[in-house]
């Protein structure tokens, strides 16, 4: 019966490895972990739990950068390129933002 299971169940760890998908990665393992040594009821409640959790955290703190050209014309994050500038507009700065929600 564990056999037949668990061919139910298709998760490539490369995979989510190589894309650097550790959150995924140590979810599954926490419903396992806590399947396993805790039964199913429990382990799959902290599942869902610890899910939520990072679904609030990733919603509330999401990733923002001021974006500012670079001399090529393209528009990249002004913390990851030092060569891109804000651009000034009318006696003011246009700032744009990128949020990834």
């Amino acid at each position: 019966m564990i056999v037949a299971a668990s061919r139910l169940i298709e998760f490539d760890w490369v995979f989510q490895y190589k894309i650097g998908a550790y959150r995924e990665i140590f979810l599954s393992l926490l419903c396992f972990g806590g399947t396993f040594f805790l039964g199913p009821e429990l382990g799959i409640l902290i599942a869902i739990g610890a899910s939520l959790y990072l679904v609030v955290r990733h919603t509330t703190l999401p990733n923002v950068a001021v974006l500012g050209r670079t001399p090529r014309g393209h528009w990249k994050d002004i913390a990851s390129f030092p060569s891109a500038r804000v651009v000034p507009v009318c006696r003011s700065w246009l700032l744009l933002f990128r949020s990834d929600i």
